[in-house]
């Protein structure tokens, strides 16, 4: 029996196929192990053809093609894990097109990094802990090392009854980062492990839980990113502000909100979104942050030789000089002192 055939029977349960097949609850599980090494991505390949083109990099290509899947139903929707060497995927407009398929998806990297996809007009640069939304109805690229990813497939007319319409453009950084996205990264993974342990009734329970949350978190993800242009301003303003206003020690988060007109949890919410990349930045750290900064543009510049350190550190909004040596060690790898001697010798500029 050929390469090709031995994947017959996973080819029509493979979500590329249809959005939804199989009996609730059961565990459907492949891998590319009993395959003869030479015939494996090609039996892969050709298990995708008119759904999907594959490409291997050229990294990697010497070793045997390894792919491994585990897939759990639940009534409507299902868990996929997916663990692959490096792969270049491509779903064009004529075969998004031609084969009907309409699953949306919700996905993890859960290891992996430099993973690249481009979909509905975004490149996504993504690592392991990220998120990514696909909609199979439209066309869509992946470049990715090896990687482990978790996938929940929903009903197109699921996601529509909960949010109104289909999301475009969710943001990786948001789809994911809220406390209702780590949630449901906890489930995904939990669920994935354990899989084989449960009985189909369980499956089917866990499964469906895991959707109402993932519904909940395209949601809030959908509206923070409706939000973003007001957001954005918002950090912007509230940037400047902080390195304006940095030396002052009563400069606070509520200080910071109450001067630019907004809430405490609007402030921290563009923070959340827009700060450090979509990390997460705080806006003590930030402020902590443009002090220490500060501080050390005095420090470097020999015209500043006469300024004491308790001075430097008073004048620019710290009121306790060991907390101020401690925390600019930390961030500079030096003691105050020996930056300001650096800087006499033009070692250290401050930035």
């Amino acid at each position: 029996m050929t390469a090709t055939r031995q994947l017959g029977p996973l080819v029509n349960r493979l979500p590329h196929t249809r959005s939804h097949a199989g009996v609730p609850g059961q565990l459907h599980t492949f891998s590319t192990g009993p395959i003869p090494h030479r015939e494996r991505f090609e039996a892969v390949r050709a298990a995708h053809l008119g759904r999907m083109t594959l490409q291997r990099p050229d990294e990697g290509r010497e070793r045997p093609f390894d792919l491994h899947i585990q897939r759990i139903l639940g009534l409507d929707t299902h868990l996929m894990e997916n663990i692959s060497d490096g792969l270049i995927a491509e779903r064009t407009p004529a075969q998004a097109a031609r084969d009907g398929v309409d699953y949306l998806s919700i996905n993890l990297i859960t290891q992996g990094s430099g993973c690249v996809v481009e979909h509905q007009g975004q490149v996504q640069r993504l690592r392991a802990g990220m998120g990514y939304f696909v909609d199979s109805a439209e066309p869509i690229r992946f470049h990715m090392p090896r990687h482990s990813t978790l996938s929940l497939f929903l009903p197109r007319e699921r996601v529509i009854e909960a949010l109104g319409q289909v999301p475009r453009q969710v943001p990786a950084q948001g789809l994911l980062a809220s406390g209702v996205g780590a949630a449901l990264r906890a489930q995904m993974r939990a669920i994935a492990a354990n899989a084989r342990r449960m009985a189909p009734e369980e499956r089917i329970v866990l499964i469906s839980a895991c959707t109402d949350v993932a519904l909940l978190a395209l949601r809030s993800a959908s509206e923070a990113h409706r939000a973003a242009p007001q957001h954005t301003g918002l950090y912007h303003a509230a940037c400047q502000l902080i390195e304006a206003r940095c030396a002052d020690p009563a400069l606070t988060p509520d200080a910071l909100a109450q001067a630019l007109g907004c809430s405490r949890a609007t402030l921290y919410r563009a923070f959340r979104l827009h700060g450090d990349e979509g990390k997460g930045e705080g806006i003590t750290q930030r402020i902590w942050e443009a002090r220490l900064e500060a501080a050390a543009r005095l420090l470097a510049s020999p015209a500043n030789a006469r300024l004491s350190l308790a001075g430097i550190a008073l004048r620019c909004g710290f009121l306790d000089a060991s907390g101020f040596s401690h925390m600019f060690r930390r961030r500079y790898g030096m003691a105050p002192r020996e930056a300001r001697a650096c800087g006499s010798q033009g070692l250290f500029t401050g930035a």
